[in-house]
């Protein structure tokens, strides 16, 4: 029997908003870069992220997934963006390998 999903208590919703203005890329906390996304295409939302959350010098050079001879994206950072696109676009069309494709 599956197991209904658990919902946030609103004291622990508090603390989960209070985290995402908390934690900075580039010095934008994830509520501002899930706000400039909010109104963007799938790809061009991937895109964006990328491009924001991470600096040039990281992008450069590397891979999504670190396959190959280059190394990957910093993996929390990476998570943090599939995490704001799940949130913008829910449904399988934003899963790990969907967001990868675009930005590769």
């Amino acid at each position: 029997m599956p197991q209904p999903q658990q919902q946030l208590q609103p004291q622990q919703q508090h603390q989960q908003q209070v985290h995402d203005q908390e934690i900075l890329f580039n010095g934008i906390t994830k509520e501002q870069l899930s706000g400039k996304v909010k109104h963007l295409a799938f790809s061009k939302a991937c895109k964006t992220l990328c491009r924001m959350m991470f600096k040039d010098s990281e992008r450069e050079g590397h891979s999504v997934s670190g396959m190959g001879e280059k190394p990957g994206l910093d993996k929390e950072k990476l998570e943090q963006l599939y995490d704001i696109m799940r949130q913008q676009f829910p449904g399988p069309q934003s899963s790990n390998q969907a967001i990868n494709i675009k930005l590769a």
